[in-house]
């Protein structure tokens, strides 16, 4: 494939062709490198679009050589020689130019006499016509710089309304006079604006202090009403882009300080149990590594934080973290999702195409969550990408570069699968260059104090209530618990109590989900040892409800808890459960 395409302005060079073919009064034809007749006039108008590479020597001469090719002799000159049509030749003169574009031939410009007086007016005006011809040849290239040029705004453009749709803060993209080109809906959703206000003028101004580690405040007008952001205003060095504003609502910046407040880099990750410090010790040791990491842990152990603290923590953190959920998207669409695609790839796709999530992650770090869902044939493409380290769009043959850090996460026991035959072991190795195990809370129970600290912290502000203290004996229940949903579930509990919590400000151990008053006598204690059977009762009810009641959903049960279908119904109907 070239880098130049003539057919892109065939009709421009064929209305340049018309008016040299008057002017000169001869015919004129223009090919490209391929030898094919891109325009013509008179004789070669009908045979536009034909192949000439068994007839066009001297054009092939003119491409090979780059220099201009004046045939006063044609049939007989030694360019054509080899020419099938040499001894019956319907041309009495040609002169045929190339066309140069970054000292590359692009095509040929062939001015041709069929008749002696076409011959004549040629001989004697060669000069004038050269010159001529010169200019044309300029003229079609600068019809093609300028095509590529504007083809390339249009792909800018393009490419960066998909990069901005995918971002959760709200962005706005401005020309000079502060007109919106580019919106994404978060933007559009904040300041009521319909998804057709291109052009819409936005008048924007300071309004504050900086408030958080990047962003200031601003006052956003927009069709006689006044919006308050925190954000950023980015300019651009482009011609018809002036500014990025990137921002959030001041209220949603405000609830989420407390990330932003943080003495360490991985300050979303809260403990301070050995277990703990230990973990942020090795994070502070792999931030910077481009090894693939795997994070491994049940759910609710905070795989994510993880994820998002080693991005914090090293060098890539001003650039992407893209996140996708292996289990959440449809089998049918995850392949696209990860790798995008080209218009008209398949059925149904976005006529514009779409980019993927490892090339919005290039230069940046992609979370590959639930990889243990990833489905088999997919597999085997996700480590190809991981070897060679380029990645190739549905429906495309080029392959695009990535410097993407990738962190995967799962809570299968991926060995096992492998046994079973259900993931790669080639993959699982190249993942697990790094491995990371984030532990359940009952293996770091140190950490329920600062976690329900935390919590209470954030649910209480959340909910403009005034935290005071907790009654003796509540903090031991939590210690005691046994934590099946880690650290997600403690959260759902403080939540909880923060709602039920009355104007003292005083959590009680009434305030406590149902579930830990089990196992209390008299205000004391029991020991929180649960026996066999309320465990695989636990189990099932937390299956239940992950993968559903249908037959399907009950099949995939027994799979996971590794029993028949049959001993799964035995035991429902044991255990009383519908």
């Amino acid at each position: 494939m070239h880098r130049y395409d003539l057919t892109k302005i065939s009709d421009e060079i064929q209305d340049y062709a018309e008016a040299v073919s008057k002017i000169a009064n001869a015919e004129v034809e223009v090919v490209d490198v391929d030898l094919r007749r891109i325009a013509g006039t008179g004789y070669y108008k009908d045979k536009i679009g034909r192949d000439m590479s068994s007839k066009g020597y001297v054009y092939k001469h003119v491409i090979e050589s780059k220099n201009l090719a004046v045939i006063t002799n044609p049939g007989e000159n030694e360019l054509c020689l080899n020419c099938p049509d040499a001894d019956n030749c319907v041309e009495t003169f040609e002169v045929s130019t190339p066309i140069l574009l970054d000292d590359e031939v692009i095509g040929v410009l062939g001015l041709i006499g069929l008749n002696d007086l076409s011959r004549e007016l040629l001989d004697k005006n060669l000069d004038n016509y050269l010159d001529f011809i010169n200019q044309i040849t300029n003229f079609i290239s600068t019809m093609m710089i300028n095509y590529y040029r504007e083809e390339d705004t249009a792909s800018y453009m393009e490419a960066l309304k998909t990069t901005v749709s995918y971002l959760s803060e709200a962005v706005l993209v401005l020309d000079i006079d502060d007109k919106i080109r580019i919106s994404n809906k978060s933007a559009e959703s904040q300041l009521g604006l319909d998804e057709n206000c291109q052009g819409m003028k936005i008048n924007h101004s300071p309004a504050g202090d900086k408030v958080a580690a990047d962003g200031s405040e601003y006052y956003i007008d927009v069709n006689g009403h006044r919006k308050y952001v925190v954000g950023n205003i980015l300019g651009m060095e482009n011609p018809k882009l002036n500014k990025i504003l990137i921002f959030d609502g001041i209220k949603k910046v405000k609830s989420d300080l407390y990330d932003l407040t943080s003495t360490f880099d991985t300050g979303s990750i809260i403990g301070s149990s050995k277990e703990t410090k230990q973990l942020l010790d090795q994070i502070k040791l792999i931030s910077n590594s481009n090894s693939t990491i795997l994070i491994t842990g049940e759910s609710g152990t905070g795989k994510e934080l993880i994820a998002t603290s080693i991005w914090k923590s090293g060098d890539r953190a001003n650039n992407r973290f893209i996140s996708i959920n292996c289990a959440a998207i449809p089998e049918t669409l995850l392949e696209s999702e990860l790798f995008g695609y080209t218009k008209g790839a398949f059925t149904g796709a976005d006529s514009r195409g779409k980019i993927g999530k490892f090339e919005l992650a290039n230069s940046g770090i992609i979370f590959l969550d639930e990889i243990g869902d990833m489905p088999i044939h997919l597999q085997s493409k996700i480590l190809r990408v991981l070897e060679n380290r380029v990645v190739t769009r549905l429906g495309s043959n080029k392959e695009i570069p990535l410097n993407v850090k990738v962190i995967a996460a799962t809570n299968k026991d991926l060995t096992k699968m492998i046994r079973d035959g259900k993931f790669r072991e080639d993959l699982y190795y190249r993942l697990n260059v790094i491995p990371i195990e984030a532990l359940p809370l009952r293996k770091r129970k140190e950490d329920i104090i600062d976690l329900t600290q935390f919590f209470i912290k954030r649910y209480s502000n959340l909910f403009n209530k005034k935290y005071v203290k907790m009654e003796p004996g509540v903090l031991d229940t939590l210690m005691d618990y046994w934590w099946p949903g880690n650290v997600r579930e403690l959260e759902n509990a403080v939540e909880f109590m923060i709602n039920m919590m009355g104007p003292d400000g005083i959590l009680t151990k009434e305030t406590l989900p149902k579930d830990f008053a089990l196992s209390r006598n008299d205000g004391k204690i029991d020991s929180n040892i649960r026996t066999l059977a309320e465990l695989e009762k636990m189990e099932i009810n937390k299956a239940l409800n992950k993968y559903g009641r249908s037959t399907d959903g009950k099949k995939r049960i027994a799979e996971t808890l590794n029993i028949g279908v049959a001993t799964l119904y035995r035991k429902m109907k044991q255990y009383e459960i519908e």
